[in-house]
């Protein structure tokens, strides 16, 4: 019971004062897919089928994967971050290394979010996901100082009393069935919320944490005739006229 202690008043400060809340509801409703990593397979599949479709994504980079390889395909290269920002698309910040946040000394997360944002300089990320989607409440405030926004892995949709520094998003991943990702569209549209997809490659046959290009193109193509708005994070913010963060996107580092 006593060890409970510090993790609820740590909770209830994060609560009452570091927790930045929007409402995230608009008219019509709102939906963007995201991608971790990311995979080269995102941007030249998935990248193609939003664009085919005059629609754009959210991809989080963490540089230091940039021209790696492994289960998901290849990673992405820094011609890769040139195209994908030239097509439209946001580029968002991940790690540097893709270490996980969760209960990372200080020091070490300024270190690596600096090294991260050093090497995207040229993109200037303002949105940030947290890498295996975990993170914990002094991790988010430190964060929601430096980012406009960090997204994590708690399913669900974003609507009234959002915090921009734990949005939702539902994994868009080939081994759950589509009426799943069809049925989040439809409510989304219904209350006019916020709905996030990520995902990470996008291939004929994607690693666990991917997504089928099949899956892709009809998930894509249902949120566009959907009626709601298709937008990266970026502008999904402009659209809510969501706060800036306490720090400006240009500072060095993390107060």
């Amino acid at each position: 019971m006593v060890s409970l202690i510090p993790w609820r008043l740590r909770a209830a400060i994060y609560r009452l004062a570091q927790a930045r809340r929007v409402d995230a509801c608009s008219g019509h409703g709102m939906v963007s897919f995201t991608f971790d990593d990311f995979p080269k397979s995102a941007l030249e599949v998935g990248g193609g089928i939003l664009t085919a479709k005059r629609l754009h994504g959210t991809y989080y980079a963490a540089a230091g994967l940039a021209g790696s390889a492994g289960r998901m395909g290849a990673m992405f290269s820094w011609r890769d971050l040139e195209e994908c920002a030239r097509a439209g698309h946001e580029i968002g910040a991940h790690t540097y290394a893709h270490i996980g946040v969760a209960g990372l000394r200080r020091g070490a997360l300024r270190a690596d979010i600096d090294c991260n944002g050093r090497a995207l300089a040229a993109f200037a990320p303002h949105n940030f996901s947290y890498p295996m989607g975990r993170t914990d409440f002094r991790v988010a405030a430190l964060l929601g100082r430096h980012f406009d926004s960090c997204r994590g892995i708690e399913a669900g949709l974003n609507g009234a009393a959002t915090d921009l520094n734990l949005l939702k998003a539902v994994a868009l991943y080939a081994q759950q069935p589509a009426e799943t990702f069809l049925d989040y569209i439809a409510e989304a549209r219904r209350r006019g919320e916020w709905l996030i997809f990520y995902t990470h490659d996008v291939a004929d046959s994607p690693s666990p944490f991917g997504c089928s290009i099949a899956l892709f193109e009809r998930i894509v193509t249902a949120a566009h005739r959907s009626g709601a708005q298709v937008a990266p994070i970026r502008d999904c913010l402009t659209e809510l006229s969501a706060p800036r963060p306490l720090a400006a996107a240009a500072a060095a580092g993390i107060a």
